[in-house]
């Protein structure tokens, strides 16, 4: 069955009128589009109850139905899901025939004539409204609903389709997902007599992917679909490097290679998008739906920024890579709320008003589409393997009676609400720091660079030991001409410590370039020039799995770079439920590089004996001079 209902109404011997129940909509007609196609019934379809030959005047005396049972199916079910059917109307037999047929009443359970005004039904308007339907599916979820138990429908081996064998008559097929995934709206089916007179019958199926509708008319007439669910992705679209850094190279937007992970700088700002979201059709029957997308950022980040809601996007026909968005206001023109923002720290909430999510219904999937942007600047990053973590989370009702008490913080009830969960990483690097900074106690530290001194022990060996107190700058072009200002090294430059380790923290991954620029007293400033290459490694879900840092070096009187070693790390990532990251190191290769000052050669301070001594022995030459010159000039 493709459509609502039909109902035949006998009015004497051999009648063959025929009387169409409708629905009457208080909402907007709705479509799906599913692979870019608008999703219709391929040929639209009323139930018919055939026609009786005997007459009847009210219910009493009905008998045994005669006509033979008939089987039922229900088709585009999510795997794992369940389906039951409850009669909601039932042929009125006398003498062995069908004489008409009668709707269960929606609100106790009973049967009633289907012409009782009571219920908007004449013998000239027979209808079976939504809002009837609707308080049948209600009835049936809270117990109230008395006039049938249902029948559990029976699955087939894949899960997708359920069937069951019953008498004439038209049924609520009421299905439910127990992952709570997919939201299944009430939809009906029927048996429908074919020969009255020989009391034969056939059945029929719905399709639980596509529309339930009505005939307005000669036309069709989507209400909603009767199942719909949601997915989610959470994304990095690009970074801008802070306005400290606004030099060279590090200029500008960065667009990353691995949308779920990233790694930048400290003081950049990151731009992140929650999207792939579909609002479900809910129909009527969820008087309170909800739709709730939560996110939660580290500490390292700042609180949001230009956080922006768009739903319904239009998809170029031509190029299927573009399309446009419509940003949603937090208000419509009437005044009413479309969402609300709760922001807590460093997490927020969007929470769709049930008023704007039954409004959706009406619209096809590309019009229920949702993306939400946001930024934020990594402020205060761990480094190497300590991630920088971001989870976004979708929650929406899946079934009717299912509500969240708190939008902020909201939780599962058993299967009321589809929890969604997705994360990305951020990452930003250091050297000769700690392998690990998240971890306190982890004092592995990495060796790139050790600043040193060299001598001669008393066997002739060459002794490196660690020099303090030299400085280096850091440079983003081979001419070290511009200076590469990170947010932690606002000067680009770094002093080495008492163990001679040149740390730089907070850099983003790429090519950077290194001299000495100030040499500890007593020493001489090298002549060489460093370039070393930060290069990460991330899994498809974002997390670091390794990264090296190569160097080279060329003093002035070298024209090439020289290969100087590479620095690796690497370590296996497991996840945890909540998205956090436990590294474990499992090779680390450091191939530090030995940055040697010479010690200046000692002259002697001034009125000491050796400086005596050489004006002594200047004066005695110059005595000899004069003499010498005098004797000549006697001569």
């Amino acid at each position: 069955m493709k459509s609502l209902l039909k109902v035949i109404i006998v009015e004497g011997a051999n009648s063959m009128k025929r009387k169409y129940v409708k629905m009457l909509l208080n909402t907007a007609i709705m479509a799906i589009i599913i692979g870019g196609g608008i999703l219709l019934d391929d040929k639209y379809e009323i139930p018919v109850f055939a026609a009786s030959t005997a007459a009847v005047t009210g219910v009493s005396g009905e008998q045994k139905d005669a006509a033979i049972a008939q089987t039922v199916t229900v088709s585009g079910l999510t795997r794992g899901s369940t389906a039951k059917i409850y009669q909601i109307v039932d042929g009125y037999y006398k003498d062995g025939k069908l004489v008409k047929y009668v709707l269960m009443d929606p609100t106790n359970g009973k049967i009633a004539n289907i012409g009782n005004d009571s219920y908007g039904q004449t013998d000239n308007n027979d209808i079976i409204t939504e809002d009837e339907i609707t308080t049948i599916a209600n009835n049936i979820q809270n117990g109230t609903f008395t006039a049938d138990s249902g029948i559990q429908m029976t699955l087939s081996t894949d899960g997708t389709t359920a069937t069951a064998t019953v008498e004439p008559g038209l049924y609520l097929v009421l299905a439910t997902d127990p992952s709570g995934e997919t939201v299944y709206n009430p939809a009906v089916v029927a048996v429908n007599i074919t020969d009255v007179n020989e009391n034969t019958a056939e059945g029929s199926s719905v399709d639980m992917t596509k529309f339930f509708t009505f005939k307005d008319g000669d036309s069709p007439k989507s209400v909603y679909l009767k199942s719909s669910s949601s997915t989610m992705d959470l994304t990095i679209t690009g970074s801008n490097k802070a306005a400290a850094e606004a030099e060279g190279d590090l200029t500008g937007e960065k667009t990353p290679v691995n949308h779920h992970g990233d790694t930048v700088a400290k003081g950049d700002t990151v731009h992140f998008q929650i999207d792939g979201m579909t609002i479900p059709s809910f129909s009527a029957d969820y008087t309170n739906p909800q739709y709730i997308i939560t996110d939660t950022i580290d500490d390292s980040f700042e609180t949001y920024s230009n956080l922006k809601v768009y739903v319904g996007k239009t998809v170029d026909p031509n190029d299927t890579t573009r399309e446009s968005w419509t940003e949603l206001a937090q208000k419509a023109g009437d005044g009413s709320q479309n969402f609300t923002v709760t922001q807590n720290g460093n997490a927020f909430s969007i929470a769709f008003s049930d008023t704007y999510l039954r409004s959706a219904r009406g619209e096809n999937a590309v019009q229920r589409a949702v993306k939400v942007t946001f930024d934020s600047k990594l402020s205060d990053p761990t480094y190497n393997f300590a991630e920088n973590h971001n989870r976004a989370t979708v929650q929406y009702t899946s079934n009717a009676g299912a509500s969240i008490s708190n939008a902020l913080l909201a939780s599962s009830n058993g299967t009321s609400l589809y929890t969604i969960s997705k994360d990305t990483y951020v990452y930003s690097f250091a050297i000769d720091t700690r392998v690990d900074s998240e971890d306190e106690s982890n004092t592995d530290e990495t060796n790139e660079f050790n600043k040193v001194t060299q001598s001669t022990d008393k066997n002739g060996k060459t002794v490196y030991t660690p020099l303090e107190g030299a400085t280096f700058t850091l440079y983003q072009n081979e001419e070290c001409t511009e200076v590469a200002k990170t947010a932690d090294q606002t000067e680009g430059t770094a002093v080495s410590d008492k163990n001679g380790h040149v740390s730089f923290t907070g850099l983003d991954e790429g090519t950077y370039y290194m001299k000495e620029t100030k040499a500890p007293a007593g020493y001489a400033l090298t002549d060489q020039t460093y370039r070393f290459v930060i290069q990460a490694t991330l899994r498809d879900d974002g997390v670091l799995t390794g990264y090296t840092v190569t160097t080279q070096y060329k003093d002035a009187t070298h024209t090439n770079w020289t290969d100087a070693g590479t620095a690796t790390y690497t370590a296996t990532a497991t996840k945890t439920d909540d998205g956090a990251v436990t590294n474990n190191v499992i090779d680390r290769t450091d191939a530090p590089i030995e940055i040697v000052n010479t010690k200046l050669q000692t002259l002697p301070s001034t009125g000491g004996v050796g400086i005596v001594l050489i004006i002594g022995i200047a004066a005695a030459f110059g005595v000899a001079g004069v003499v010498l010159s005098r004797k000549g000039k006697k001569q």
